[in-house]
């Protein structure tokens, strides 16, 4: 066993010795930072807009779902393996909700997925890893740019242009990897990924009464992606609102609204997630059964 892989046994076995430690103190600091929250906007129940929320939950929510089967399937396409879309959407659904785990699990699904369908191990494991690279710098180039835009702060337009050198850079490994045409499309399907996490958050904000502009939402969605990549938290909750909250000083935003949204984006998420994924794994048992 390589010294690489005694780490990671090691680091994934202190994890699991203390996962209900891990789900104790996220869900805590998720649901007191909420209630908190709520006291602070002076908002009950009756003060949701149902519009805004239904959409994450029927539309962004199973658009998000598809966006990240879409990002696998190139994947597995630029390493020469054929992964039916059916089946990335499957494991992309399945991945997604396996990030509720305290350890990295949407990455080891992803994972799993390609090397089922014949990319070697390794590559698999380098794909994905560069995949979430590239997903947090451009996240974070366009919150630098989005914050040059609301502060017209030279240092954020520097950090904005830095990132676009960084982002230049992943893609640059990512051809060599998969090619230019996977390359840029994964690129694509980043940028695309995070106007619809910021769609999804503008909608958040409308539905607690608190509507934001897209440039404040941009900024703010670079806290969801910082919370998911801390994959020691389940899938960054608590962690993400409240990245979130800190951020929102820069923004203008009330600190308790943005936990609040954040946190309302997460749970419409992940019912429309688990509610996408029983439908699937329902259907597949169907097939199989009239298979037999």
């Amino acid at each position: 066993m390589s010294g690489f892989d005694q780490v990671a046994r090691t680091i994934v076995q202190a994890v699991q010795r203390h996962r209900s430690w891990w789900f104790a103190a996220a869900a805590l600091l998720f649901v007191g930072g909420c209630i908190v929250s709520v006291q602070q906007l002076h908002l009950n129940l009756f003060d949701l807009h149902v519009g805004p929320a239904t959409a994450i939950l029927i539309v962004l929510g199973p658009i998000t779902l598809v966006h990240g089967a879409a990002a696998l399937h190139l994947l597995a396409l630029g390493s020469g393996v054929s992964l039916k879309f059916s089946g990335a959407f499957r494991s992309n659904c399945a991945a997604q909700f396996a990030e509720i785990l305290p350890l990295p699990g949407g990455a080891i699904v992803r994972i799993g997925a390609l090397v089922a369908a014949g990319v070697p191990a390794r590559r698999g494991a380098a794909l994905v890893l560069m995949s979430a690279l590239l997903w947090g710098f451009v996240a974070g180039t366009l919150a630098s740019l989005a914050l040059f835009k609301l502060s017209g702060d030279r240092q954020f337009l520097v950090a904005g242009i830095a990132g676009v050198i960084v982002v230049g850079l992943v893609v640059a490994r990512m051809v060599k990897l998969v090619g230019i045409g996977i390359a840029g499309a994964l690129l694509a399907l980043r940028l695309t990924g995070c106007i619809l996490l910021a769609a999804r958050l503008m909608l958040s904000f409308a539905a607690i009464g608190r509507p934001e502009p897209a440039t404040t939402a941009f900024v703010l969605g670079l806290a969801t992606v910082a919370g998911s990549a801390a994959g020691i938290v389940p899938a960054g909750v608590g962690l993400s609102e409240l990245v979130g909250a800190a951020l929102a000083t820069t923004v203008n935003v009330d600190p308790f609204a943005a936990f609040l949204a954040i946190g309302l984006d997460r749970l419409l998420g992940l019912i429309s997630n688990g509610t996408v994924l029983m439908g699937v794994e329902h259907r597949a048992t169907g097939f199989r059964h009239r298979g037999q």
